[in-house]
C-alpha cells in the first residue's frame, strides 16, 4: 500500500461526490446551489462508481456531499447518512482506504459507531463557524471517532478574514491530538468552488504566517497538509496556479457520475 503512495506516477487520491444537499450555506460552497435530488446516483451507482475508482489504481476515496451524514432522503428514500455508510462499507470491502468529509453536525455516538462497523478510515471534518462552540465541537467530534478508531482531521478554507484565527486554531487541535488542515480560497468557481471577488483572498503576510504555524505542526504530525504544498503555496500568490491533467494524481467524479480530472482553476 505504501508503495502506491510513493510511486512518482502513484495515483493516490479520488473524490466521490454524493448527494449535495446540505444544511448550510457557506460564502465560499457553490455545492449545495447544483443539488438536484433526480439528477444524483443510486446506491447501486455510487457502489458502481466506487469499483471504478479501484480499477483504476487508486488507493484512498474520499466521499463526501453535501452533508454525507445529514438526515435527509435520497431519491431512493434512504438517509443520506444510510447511503454513507453502504458506500463506506462497499470501499472496503473492495480494498480501498476511505475518508468520508463532513460538517460533524449530525454526527453522534450512534453513527459514529456505525461508520465504525462500516470500516471508515478517516473523517474530516470541514470547520465553517470560528466561535469556541463551533470549534469545541468539532473536537468532541473528533475525539469521538478516535475513540471509534477512525482518524479525525478539521479542515477549513483560508479566506483574508479566516487566515489570522487559524493559527491558534489549528494549535488547539493538536493539543486534543487531531490533526489540521488548510486550504486557499478559490474565486474563480468550479464544482466545489462559487466565483466571488479577489478580496477574499488572505494576503501572502497572511498565507506565510498560517503556513508557517502549520510547517511548525508538521513537525509533529500534525498537520495534514503535504509539505511541499506548506511551503510553495504562498509562491501562487493570489493562487494562480493552474491544473496539469497528465501530471495530478487526483479525480473527482462528481454529482450525477460527472468524470472531472482536473478543477477549473485561475490563469
Amino acid at each position: 500500500m505504501v508503495r502506491r503512495f510513493s510511486s512518482k506516477d502513484a495515483k493516490r487520491y479520488a473524490v466521490i461526490e454524493g448527494n449535495q444537499d446540505c444544511n448550510r450555506s457557506c460564502s465560499y460552497c457553490a455545492v449545495p446551489s447544483q443539488y438536484n435530488p433526480q439528477k444524483e446516483l443510486t446506491l447501486a451507482q455510487t457502489k458502481g462508481v466506487v469499483d471504478w475508482v479501484k480499477r483504476q489504481g487508486f488507493a484512498y476515496v474520499s466521499y463526501l456531499g453535501g452533508e454525507p451524514f445529514a438526515p435527509f432522503k435520497t431519491r431512493e428514500g434512504l438517509t443520506f447518512s444510510e447511503h454513507t455508510l453502504e458506500v463506506v462499507k462497499h470501499a472496503k470491502e473492495v480494498g480501498l482506504i476511505v475518508n468520508v468529509t463532513s460538517n460533524g453536525d449530525y454526527l453522534n455516538p450512534r453513527l459514529m459507531r456505525q461508520a465504525s462497523e462500516a470500516g471508515l478510515d478517516t473523517l474530516m471534518l470541514s470547520l465553517h463557524t470560528y466561535t469556541d462552540p463551533a470549534i469545541d465541537h468539532l473536537i468532541t467530534v473528533g475525539k469521538l471517532a478516535a475513540q471509534n478508531r477512525i482518524i479525525p482531521a478539521i479542515q477549513t478554507v483560508m479566506t483574508s478574514e479566516t487566515a489570522d484565527k487559524l493559527p491558534s486554531i489549528a494549535a488547539k487541535a493538536a493539543q486534543n491530538g487531531i490533526l489540521f488542515s488548510v486550504g486557499l480560497v478559490q474565486t474563480v468557481g468550479d464544482g466545489f468552488s462559487r466565483e466571488q471577488d479577489d478580496s477574499v483572498i488572505p494576503t501572502l503576510e497572511q498565507q506565510e504566517r498560517v503556513f508557517g504555524a502549520l510547517r511548525v505542526l508538521k513537525r509533529y504530525g500534525f498537520t495534514r497538509n503535504n509539505a511541499n504544498y506548506l511551503s510553495d503555496a504562498p509562491k501562487y500568490y493570489p493562487n494562480n496556479w493552474t491544473c496539469n491533467p497528465d501530471q495530478d494524481t487526483f479525480v473527482k467524479i462528481g454529482a450525477g457520475g460527472k468524470l472531472n480530472v482536473c478543477s477549473k482553476s485561475r490563469n
